[in-house]
């Protein structure tokens, strides 16, 4: 089983890529940097010049800056209790390449290349077409228990709409709609009173790793996974163009006013269902006579 790992250069998804390879070996990281030689401050001072947003922009980038610093030392605790030093750096042993996105003609043809290869995905931009008809099989790490909540920012949405019950990890087949291929497993966060969005997002990418290492296990062994369609009207999307400094005031406010203990005492809506992993011993091929809305994928 050859496996490609698609990431950014992030502590979560390099814990994400390490734990794949410490498992079952990781053969290929894409590193997606889309802005190779900028700092994050320096892109967000330089989206507001050139939006023309003036002293407001800035004073509000210079603001995210002011707060990043802060939690520098809480987010490093928090990776250091979930993830260990798994997520300091990527494994020096793996081959990697960076480009400035997922689609690149690099990527196609390094995926093209190994054969076969199970594309793994986890915070990058949409993978398109040209990679995913190369791969095997895909698999996404998404911070949102789809369909319920896909897109961008899920577990900020879930806490402004009051619904932490309904926060946690899917993983999923990608495909071109965004956050709505079939399911392969889902896990929901234990969220407490003392969370962050940070926290719980940490939370998820540890749940959804280990989701995406016994998938990988029970295909090696020549089982075959269960992928469950979704119902897409059941949930919203979300987008970035969606975002605001507005909202993101409100989510601090949540985590810093102790809103989050109110909100568990008495949330939004219950647990909606959610899909969990299965398989079957070398089970055959979907075909007209299997139930509606299943398919599977099958040894690699």
């Amino acid at each position: 089983m050859r496996v490609v790992c698609l990431v950014r250069d992030e502590p979560a998804l390099r814990y994400f890529v390490n734990r794949v390879h410490k498992a079952h070996g990781v053969d290929l990281i894409v590193v997606e940097d889309p802005h190779l030689h900028r700092t994050l401050i320096g892109r967000t001072l330089d989206h507001a010049t050139r939006e023309g947003a003036g002293a407001k922009a800035l004073a509000e980038a210079m603001r995210v800056r002011t707060k990043a610093r802060r939690q520098a030392s809480r987010h490093q605790a928090t990776l250091e209790r979930q993830f260990g030093g798994l997520s300091s750096q990527f494994a020096p042993d793996v081959p990697s390449v960076i480009v400035g996105s997922v689609n690149d003609d690099a990527v196609v043809r390094r995926v093209r290349e190994l054969e076969r290869a199970v594309v793994l995905d986890h915070g990058t931009s949409l993978v398109g077409e040209p990679v995913l008809s190369q791969a095997e099989m895909t698999l996404n790490v998404h911070w949102g228990l789809s369909p319920y909540y896909r897109g961008v920012r899920c577990t900020e949405w879930a806490l402004i709409m009051w619904d932490p019950a309904n926060i946690g990890v899917t993983v999923h087949e990608l495909s071109p709609d965004i956050d709505g291929g079939a399911i392969a497993g889902q896990k929901r966060a234990t969220v407490s009173h003392e969370d962050t969005v940070h926290s719980i997002n940490m939370q998820l990418t540890y749940l959804g790793t280990e989701i995406v290492v016994e998938v990988l296990r029970r295909v090696a062994a020549g089982e075959e996974i269960r992928l469950v369609q979704q119902d897409l009207s059941e949930g919203v999307l979300t987008s970035a163009r969606q975002w605001s400094s507005l909202l993101s005031r409100h989510v601090e406010r949540i985590e810093r006013d102790g809103m989050l203990a109110r909100m568990l005492e008495s949330p939004s809506r219950e647990p909606q269902p959610i899909v969990s992993l299965s398989s079957t011993p070398r089970a055959t091929r979907t075909s007209a006579g299997d139930a509606p809305g299943h398919q599977f994928f099958g040894p690699c």
